[in-house]
């Protein structure tokens, strides 16, 4: 391997690298970074009463599969694709109608105190079978990977050092 292929294998590989930390910084800033910071949209309702967790952690942070999920996918020459596995990655990246199936199931209550509540079917007194009707929602974009001038600008900063280097 020459000097000059050995370079443009490091050039990829570390473009790779600079994206996937640049597209996981989206999820720190609770915003992507194109030319600048574009904050995402704030949740219309939150769980932050009880959940005393969700109160700190960011928008669509609540185990951080997504922005683990990122990484180089597929590297071919000169060129890396980068994305995610994540099956929700790409109604969060681009937005769009959610659509939930009509579905069924038993609920079971039991009685403590004088208070009906959920139980689990063992403890059940009476259970009741309950359907949800189809239903939609749109679900805003919350872009974290995608083409960024930013990033552009750093991976060209970073080639030319690196042809600079072997010069």
């Amino acid at each position: 391997m020459t000097k000059l292929s050995t370079t443009f294998d490091r050039i990829v590989r570390s473009a790779g690298t600079m994206a996937v930390n640049h597209f996981a910084k989206s999820f720190r800033n609770g915003g992507f970074i194109n030319r600048s910071l574009e904050p995402w949209a704030k949740p219309k309702r939150t769980f932050a009463k009880k959940d005393t967790a969700a109160k700190t952690r960011g928008i669509l942070i609540k185990s951080g599969l997504l922005r683990k999920s990122i990484r180089v996918t597929r590297q071919s020459g000169l060129s890396i694709w980068v994305g995610s596995d994540v099956k929700y990655a790409q109604i969060h990246n681009e937005g769009g109608q959610v659509k939930i199936p009509e579905r069924s199931q038993v609920l079971n209550f039991a009685t403590k105190k004088g208070k009906t509540r959920f139980s689990k079917e063992k403890n059940a007194k009476f259970s009741q079978k309950v359907t949800m009707k189809e239903r939609s929602f749109t679900m805003p974009k919350r872009q974290f990977m995608g083409e960024s001038t930013q990033l552009e600008n750093q991976i060209l900063k970073m080639i030319e050092k690196e042809i600079l280097s072997i010069m």
